[in-house]
């Protein structure tokens, strides 16, 4: 199509979808009319076919409009397509509307986790769930698998980092309720992103300390798949925010299972660990720095640094990860955020090697090695160490060592079933 002519197509499409968007909804029921619904879905699909950000920048801007000020500010089918269509044009990836689109999406999701408990959320409408669960977190997924440019996906990197760790800070003092209902629909988007990011290279402290983060948040929340691999059953996503129980029971069970929460969210942490740095700053500044940790509970959290109580919840859990290699009363010397801390490298690097043997994220031009080996030593270079400390990362390794002995054994067993087939077949 001539551009002149595609041009006054969307201006006449932006002409019609207008008063369209100010028909008058029925706020009780939340509904939108079709031809509305029809149009949003026929206006993002000409954009992910014509690819051009002039067109773009046309309909875009009235999306969010509409999202933010008209009758698409309210939970409804409206808003979810609406989204739905954000994030497809953000997929497209031309930079301004990708960082518009973004910024939308990022406040949206907050939003939802800053509604709870609040009066309001009591009776909020199917919808609300629905955007949290369904929409907001494939829109995230879409655009981390569709954008190409280093730069953007470098940007979009980061962004959901922070997101995740601002997600899991907010959730985290959230009395009675589970941060892995935030956290968790986020983490297949993280593991997209994070697919072709190699782990081996030098990277900023800044974004070293939201993979950190992460990782500390998962432990926390127990959404790592357990470290026991005979517990395998998983349950479908949670979209009630119930509790799942004590402190203590949630983090025995993130270590022995069986796991709470969607496949996805297990596989999807996998996926993470093969992209993930070790989580050490340099060999002079070690992250385990007690300040710092403690800024990843909120005040007055019941998890946080004074709760004795939680303190032993995590020294348990994190002696259960490490096979009894260490008593629980040799742990006393650790406060329970550091506990937190150990408990997620634990989980981290004996992932890497359980998922497919220690393999790492590493681009073809690069001359590193490619085992997760080169990341597990990393931690005891660190100097400075206090005893129990050093005697918790040493078993890590050794813990990370055994499950790469049990996977190469598992692989061997498995070809030596495939050749016993394929000779039984001659």
């Amino acid at each position: 199509m001539h551009p002149f002519g595609l041009k006054f197509f969307f201006l006449s499409s932006v002409r019609v979808a207008k008063p369209i968007a100010q028909v008058e909804v029925e706020k009780e029921k939340h509904t939108a009319p079709s031809l509305q619904l029809n149009i949003i879905r026929l206006l993002a699909d000409l954009n992910s076919s014509v690819k051009r950000p002039e067109v773009v920048d046309m309909i875009l801007p009235k999306f969010i409009e509409s999202l933010e000020e008209r009758d698409a500010s309210i939970p409804g089918l409206l808003r979810l397509r609406l989204l739905d269509a954000v994030a497809r044009m953000a997929s497209l990836g031309f930079e301004k509307s990708y960082r518009e689109a973004i910024v939308l999406m990022t406040r949206s999701y907050l939003s939802k986790l800053a509604a709870v408990g609040s009066a309001e959320s009591k009776t909020t409408a199917p919808e609300a769930t629905t955007e949290r669960v369904e929409t907001l977190p494939a829109g995230f997924l879409l655009i981390a698998r569709h954008l190409t440019t280093p730069k953007l996906r470098t940007d979009y990197r980061q962004r959901l980092l922070s997101l995740c760790s601002d997600v899991g800070l907010a959730a985290e003092s959230k009395s009675g309720k589970s941060g892995a209902d935030f956290l968790g629909p986020l983490l297949p988007a993280v593991a997209e992103i994070c697919s072709d990011f190699d782990p081996t290279v030098d990277v900023e402290p800044s974004l070293l300390k939201l993979f950190r983060n992460l990782w500390f948040y998962i432990a926390l929340f127990g959404l790592a798949p357990p470290l026991q691999s005979h517990h395998a059953m998983t349950k479908s996503v949670s979209t009630t925010l119930n509790s799942v129980g004590s402190m203590g029971a949630v983090a025995l069970q993130a270590v022995s299972g069986p796991y709470m929460w969607s496949a996805d969210w297990s596989s999807a942490v996998q996926r993470i660990s093969q992209g993930t740095p070790p989580l050490v700053v340099s060999s002079v500044k070690w992250l385990e720095d007690e300040l710092e940790l403690n800024a990843l509970h909120n005040p007055g959290s019941r998890r946080g640094s004074g709760n004795e109580k939680a303190a032993v919840s995590q020294r348990t859990a994190l002696c259960a990860a490490l096979g009894g290699r260490m008593e629980v009363s040799a742990m006393s010397t650790i406060s329970g955020v550091k506990s937190t801390y150990l408990l997620a490298v634990a989980f981290l690097e004996i992932i890497r090697f359980s998922s497919n043997g220690g393999i790492l994220n590493v681009g073809p031009s690069s001359t590193a090695s490619r085992s997760a080996f080169s990341c597990a030593f990393e931690y005891l270079k660190s100097p400075g160490l206090t005893q129990a400390v050093s005697q918790c990362l040493t078993s890590i390794v050794h813990r990370a060592f055994e499950t790469a002995v049990a996977w190469l054994g598992l692989q061997m067993i498995a070809l030596y079933k495939e050749l016993w087939h394929a000779c039984a077949g001659v």
